[in-house]
């Protein structure tokens, strides 16, 4: 092997190295494709029911409402509405911000230590 063909030995593997990253970008991409679609649905599924459960509980609220007008003046069966609706609201805005800080698995398994390891190939190769 002549030293003339080391500057075209280097260009070459400098072009395999990018290759391979962005093969490796378009890997992780086509990995989290699934994973995503699979969010989408449930976040789709989601806005249905609380669209549905929100108009239930309307007609539950009013009936409750008129049940407790029986029996109170109707400005507090009303009053007693609204409070258990703030306590209500309150429950399901806790476990909405929990649910939303947890972490999303949506980054495959393995494409950030691949592309690391990659990354530190090319560092101890280029110098």
């Amino acid at each position: 092997m002549g030293v003339a063909r080391i500057p075209q030995l280097v260009k070459q593997t400098v072009a395999d190295v990018q290759r391979l990253a962005k093969l490796e970008a378009r890997l992780a991409a086509e990995q989290m494709k699934p994973r995503l679609r699979r969010k989408g649905r449930a976040v789709g599924m989601g806005i249905g029911a609380i669209v549905a459960l929100r108009l239930a509980l309307l007609f539950l609220l009013a009936a409750g409402a008129a049940a407790l007008a029986l029996v109170l003046p109707v400005w507090a069966a009303l009053l007693v509405m609204a409070g258990g609706l703030l306590l209500m609201g309150g429950a399901l805005g806790l476990l909405a911000a929990r649910g939303l800080r947890a972490p999303a698995d949506v980054v495959p398994e393995g494409a950030g230590d691949r592309i690391k390891q990659d990354i530190q190939w090319i560092r101890e190769n280029s110098g």
